[in-house]
């Protein structure tokens, strides 16, 4: 079975919840039917998300969150074998966005924040002691 890196054990627990909210508000971040879905729309959704997490953050704060949460979604796609890996990093996600259906993104948001929860349980698993676990 083919695993993601886990991020930074700070915003690791986090970008999960930060995926499912933003899931939940793209399409009131973007209203239901956009001309044309953008990278910066679901930018958009994923900083809502982070300030409904957590109010009171700092503008950097959020917009590192966001983008950690993204690059968490990238790799998801990147898996899932979704990406055109010919591109530079930040193009794949433009791309692949582009276009597509909020409803769709919505829900592939929502799979990557499970893979992600059992990803995190499975790295927190991994790292028990013998005797200290479940």
């Amino acid at each position: 079975m083919t695993t993601l890196t886990v991020p930074d054990a700070r915003t690791a627990n986090l970008g999960p919840d930060v995926l499912t909210k933003a899931g939940i508000l793209l399409s009131a971040a973007v209203g239901p039917n956009p001309s044309m879905l953008t990278r910066k729309d679901l930018h958009k959704a994923v900083s809502a998300a982070v300030q409904s997490l957590r109010p009171g953050n700092t503008w950097e704060t959020t917009e590192a969150l966001a983008d950690e949460a993204l690059a968490m979604f990238t790799d998801f796609l990147d898996l899932m074998h979704e990406l055109d890996r010919h591109l530079p990093g930040g193009d794949q996600l433009s791309v692949w966005v582009h276009g597509r259906r909020v409803q769709a993104v919505s829900w592939t948001l929502l799979a990557a924040a499970e893979r992600w929860r059992y990803e995190l349980l499975a790295a927190r698993v991994a790292s028990l002691t013998p005797g200290g676990g479940w």
